[in-house]
């Protein structure tokens, strides 16, 4: 069965989320040409690091949109 775009569109968007995200990470990581095995090792150590520090209480956690707002506030000087 050949499906276009907007057919595998409807059907991809009603998958649960964890399955969305794991077909797009797919995706992305089809277009990658070459994968550099030294960059990914990178990654997944500071992953687990900041996964560590998290687990610890080390960290401070704020909310992303607090972040987005004090982040427009210094560039623009506006929060809206």
């Amino acid at each position: 069965m050949m499906f276009n775009l907007e057919q595998a569109s409807q059907a991809v968007l009603s998958l649960p989320t964890k399955e969305r995200a794991a077909l797009a990470h797919a995706l992305i990581h089809s277009l990658d040409d070459k994968v550099d095995a030294n960059i990914e090792e990178a990654w997944d150590q500071e992953i687990d690091k900041r996964l560590d520090l998290v687990e610890r209480g080390e960290t401070t956690e704020r909310d992303a949109f607090d972040v987005l707002d004090e982040v427009r506030l210094i560039k623009y000087g506006k929060t809206d």
